[in-house]
């Protein structure tokens, strides 16, 4: 996510941290749940949240 996060920062010239990255990947499964709705669409959607909250609140030294 951390290089996800430093490419889309140079390209979109402004910060993106890791967990945006697995929020924005979480938007993705979402719109494609739309038109096509399989099995591992909301098992990806699951994965992409759970990795968001663990990166924001390890960056944040928040707990859940």
């Amino acid at each position: 996510m951390q290089r996800t996060a430093s490419l889309w920062s140079a390209y979109l010239e402004m910060p993106i941290n890791d967990y945006q990255v697995a929020m924005c990947m979480a938007l993705v499964k979402i719109a494609r749940s739309m038109e096509t709705a399989k099995t591992d669409t909301y098992v990806d959607l699951v994965a992409y949240t759970s990795l968001a909250a663990q990166l924001h609140t390890e960056e944040n030294e928040l707990y859940v």
